[in-house]
């Protein structure tokens, strides 16, 4: 039966119209194609390779804020606001509500071994010779000279921002021990962010399992970001005694986020290799068929990814655009469905020709 609706016969038509033109169009191209295949793969290539000297200005975010947060989101909005309206709270005068976000620091929590009470003053000791290695041991180089954790502490009181620093005190320690100690107020510093499971009595402390010391750097310099890697590098080769520490930094979740992808790297070339392998032998036939037969086939669906992959990522480097590591599982994605799509067309050619 014949259709009359007019709307109906106005898209056949343009579809007709459109696939028409998409045929002609790639007829051409397969002309052009088939007439210098050589000049076009080198031309392609070359194209790829110019593409991927992007990868110069290759530089990656790990940033959780940023990654995560829409662009154009209010919060996003706000933050730039306080930014410009107040000044840099890490200067000087520093207090931690006044931060737009979560500011740069280092952390570390020394628990009691075994998950014990703290029941010695060999515990106070270790802590303070700890807080003496990241304060003096702990450094950077700019300029010729050493940096170090004074140099680069957001100001509090004309004092470094020690979040807990009331635990490194001797005064402290006598009275805990004496069960002189109020919570979760003492001395006017609030103990519960400090403290890990408190038991009390009749207002004062008996006994807690860890402490967590908390150290704030300067946002106005990228030095502070240095610092932290070293810091991260330094307490992994710090032997304890009485304390099990447990420490991180302000980028520590970025940092375990691209591990996520780049923990297995050294994987990649062997999974990679058995893709190639896999796709080369999909696209195959046993048979002495030269028709049939899709090795190159295979081949080009798994090295064409690799060029347009390596030629995209250069140009968005190129233009500025940073590496998140979620991009990193691109490659298996891209040629995982190429490997799908090639072992397709090879079992359609070969049920045409037998």
């Amino acid at each position: 039966m014949e259709d009359r609706n007019p709307k109906t016969g106005f898209y056949n038509k343009f579809y007709d119209r459109y696939e028409r033109g998409l045929e002609s169009a790639f007829e051409r191209i397969g002309k052009v194609v088939g007439k210098y295949p050589l000049w076009i793969m080198i031309t392609c290539i070359l194209m790829n390779f110019a593409l991927m000297l992007g990868f110069l200005r290759f530089e990656s975010e790990n940033d959780v804020e940023v990654l995560y947060t829409p662009q154009d989101s209010q919060a996003f909005k706000d933050r730039a606001f306080l930014r410009t309206v107040f000044r840099d709270p890490t200067e000087n005068h520093f207090q931690l509500y006044q931060l737009s976000d979560f500011g740069k620091y280092v952390e570390i929590i020394f628990m009691s071994r075994n998950g014990t009470k703290i029941n010695s003053r060999l515990f106070f000791h270790e802590m303070r010779k700890i807080d003496n290695f990241i304060q003096e041991s702990v450094s950077v180089v700019f300029n010729g000279s050493w940096k170090y954790f004074k140099d680069l502490c957001a100001i509090q009181y004309e004092e470094c921002a020690l979040f807990g620093n009331i635990m490194l005190t001797e005064q402290f320690e006598q009275d805990f021990f004496s069960e002189k100690v109020s919570f979760p107020v003492y001395n006017e510093t609030l103990l519960s962010p400090i403290l890990a499971s408190v038991r009390t009595e009749n207002g004062s402390i008996i006994s807690t399992k860890g402490v967590k010391l908390r150290y704030y750097l300067r946002n106005n310099t990228t030095l502070s970001l240095q610092w932290e890697t070293t810091f991260l590098s330094k307490m992994s080769g710090l032997k304890t005694n009485i304390t099990e520490i447990a420490y991180s930094t302000s980028e520590s979740l970025g940092r375990e986020l691209g591990k996520n992808t780049k923990g297995d790297i050294q994987y990649f070339s062997l999974t990679f290799t058995l893709m190639l392998t896999y796709a080369c032998f999909a696209a195959s036939s046993l048979k002495p068929n030269n028709i049939g037969n899709r090795l190159m086939l295979g081949h080009a669906g798994v090295l064409a990814p690799i060029l347009a992959i390596g030629s995209s990522i250069g140009f968005v480097s190129a233009i500025g655009v940073k590496f998140t590591s979620m991009v990193g599982i691109m490659p298996f994605l891209v040629i995982g469905m190429n490997i799908f799509r090639y072992r397709h067309i090879y079992y359609l050619g070969y049920l045409m020709i037998n």
